[in-house]
């Protein structure tokens, strides 16, 4: 965030000359509300969501539904009227194998409503079936492919959003998002970071390896090579998540629940299987699984 902040609202130096010879000149920040008039806009956090469409790479355009929560967060720093905005996980598009770009939200908006969104993906793993990958996304004038910048307005937010996806294709979206009445974005314990595993299927397999937990707001994902297997799931309570998996080594995917206690993941889950060698007879299989933090 410090570096986002410090984009938006650069520094300069003080009109004033300097009293004498080698001394510096006191740096000021510049009016990050100038120009502005009427009274500032209500907070704006909430959960935005509408219908997009979107241009992808060379593949063309799409339309489905996204939502971006904005939270407000504390901030000593900023002017009257002004917000900082992050601690949430946006969804936007959906692949095929029902993989959904998720990452982590941080915006600035001003009194007047304007402002600037940035969106870092934390489940490229998944959605790449393990081979990893980035994305990342800005909005306005500052993305790839620049247009009209971020502005919340009547309970609406609009702007410009650009950036790339986990594969590198280029991401281009006029947004046009209502605010969702009633709807307030989640809150969620923390339980990222390095768990070793140990799993087993009905179909007699069972493998051991380590897994990274990434959590935005109340999304989590990870990959373990040992198990051959990406997760994305949403915490859906103090102590529970829902999760769905993909092998990476094409035995299939499925979708369980998961419960934590001091610490410890434990979850059962259901797939389907094609069959194939190393994997279970074509047809549904069940198991189960524990993570235990390193």
């Amino acid at each position: 965030m410090e570096l986002l902040l410090v984009f938006l609202f650069p520094l300069v130096l003080s009109p004033e000359p300097a009293t004498q010879a080698g001394a510096s000149r006191e740096v000021v920040p510049i009016d990050r509300c100038a120009g502005s008039s009427g009274p500032a806009i209500p907070n704006p956090s909430g959960v935005y969501a509408g219908s997009v469409t979107f241009t992808l790479g060379n593949q063309g355009s799409f339309t489905q539904k996204w939502s971006i929560p904005l939270k407000s967060q504390g901030c000593q720093a900023c002017d009257p009227g002004q917000y900082v905005l992050g601690g949430t996980h946006y969804d936007l598009m959906v692949y095929r194998n029902g993989g959904i770009d998720r990452g982590s939200v941080a915006a600035v908006i001003n009194s007047d409503g304007d402002g600037f969104l940035e969106l870092n993906g934390t489940n490229c793993a998944y959605i790449s079936f393990g081979l990893g990958g980035s994305s990342h996304y800005e909005s306005g004038r500052v993305g790839p492919s620049p247009g009209a910048d971020l502005k919340i307005s009547n309970g609406r937010l609009t702007g410009r959003v650009s950036g790339y996806d986990c594969f590198g294709n280029l991401v281009t979206a006029d947004l046009n998002l209502a605010k969702q009445s009633g709807s307030q974005p989640s809150t969620c314990p923390y339980f990222g970071g390095s768990y070793s595993g140990s799993y087993a299927n009905s179909c007699g397999g069972s493998q051991e390896g380590d897994v990274i937990l990434t959590q935005s707001g109340c999304a989590l994902s990870g990959y373990s090579a040992g198990a051959a297997t990406a997760i994305q799931g949403i915490i859906t309570g103090p102590d529970t998540a829902s999760f769905d998996f993909e092998t990476t080594n094409g035995c299939g995917g499925g979708a369980g629940t998961a419960h934590i206690s001091n610490g410890v993941i434990t979850g059962t889950y259901s797939g389907t299987s094609p069959g194939g060698p190393e994997c279970c007879a074509p047809g549904v299989f069940t198991g189960s699984f524990t993570l235990t933090p390193e």
